[in-house]
């Protein structure tokens, strides 16, 4: 398999655990709050998150592309759904 199929999957758990980290990390009422080191308003933290869901989204797909792209016929068959009676 290809480098990046590998760097794909693994910046998406590292957003993935950054998100949920910040996520859980402000489970809060406050209108305070930190992100990783910084202290900031929730608005600010939800915009965070997003961005980080967002990364997550195109690596995702990356790495789907990635992996798929550079299968041949053979191995592309197990997948086929519309295989003939």
């Amino acid at each position: 398999m290809k480098l990046w199929f590998w760097i794909y999957l693994i910046l998406f758990f590292v957003f993935l655990w950054l998100a949920l980290l910040i996520g859980f990390q402000n489970l809060s009422s406050k209108w305070e709050v930190t992100v990783l080191w910084m202290k900031t308003t929730t608005m600010v933290l939800v915009l965070v998150v997003n961005f980080l869901w967002l990364l997550q989204g195109i690596f995702l797909i990356s790495f789907f592309k990635s992996f798929f792209g550079n299968m041949q016929r053979p191995e592309l068959s197990k997948f086929d759904l519309d295989k003939p009676l």
